[in-house]
């Protein structure tokens, strides 16, 4: 064997590991809109998140991104940023993945979906605390909600599948305070 051939298969192989380090990092999330159950979706305007009454912008567009089993994070298509709710029960749009990110998925027998905060619950009786809107269409503190009231039911309506970037546990920990976009709460 010469040494040229020998190289060429070291390269090889280094080009098919990375290949697979890629695709390995690599995760199908769902593009999606999250209905109401009073026919308003879920939608970024003007980087603050509330209901919205029209469909098919781009604002109301979001990724379900699978990080784990039954959990998700949320994450808008037009700003990229990510849905989080804080120790406090705090909704918020964080630019930058953390654990305040992560959701639990609960789906009912009628596909209604709940989300629960995965990093918090409510330090007085330790239930979850779950995403949900008000009448008014601003969201709601985690804590004001429980799993059967209807105004933290979301219908996911898929549209497409996209291959994403999975956020390691490197970047999960490496935060130290979470950005804040915005502050919408009753």
């Amino acid at each position: 064997m010469s040494r040229n051939s020998l190289i060429d298969k070291s390269k090889r192989k280094q080009s098919i590991k990375q290949c697979l380090k890629q695709t390995e990092q690599q995760v199908r999330a769902v593009k999606t809109e999250l209905q109401l159950r009073d026919g308003r979706f879920l939608a970024v305007e003007k980087g603050i998140l509330q209901a919205c009454a029209e469909s098919g912008d781009s604002k109301t567009l979001f990724f379900l991104v699978p990080i784990g089993l039954r959990q998700v994070a949320i994450q808008n298509i037009d700003t990229l940023a990510y849905v989080a709710m804080n120790e406090t029960s705090r909704v918020y749009l964080s630019e930058v993945f953390n654990s305040d990110c992560q959701f639990k998925e609960a789906t009912f027998e009628n596909y209604w979906c709940v989300y629960s905060s995965v990093s918090h619950k409510n330090p007085d009786n330790l239930k979850p605390m779950f995403l949900s809107v008000s009448k008014s269409g601003k969201m709601r503190p985690g804590y004001k909600t429980s799993k059967t009231k209807p105004e933290g039911h979301f219908l996911p309506k898929p549209i497409s599948t996209q291959m994403l970037k999975i956020p390691t546990e490197e970047e999960i920990d490496a935060f130290q305070k979470p950005e804040i976009i915005s502050n919408a709460m009753v």
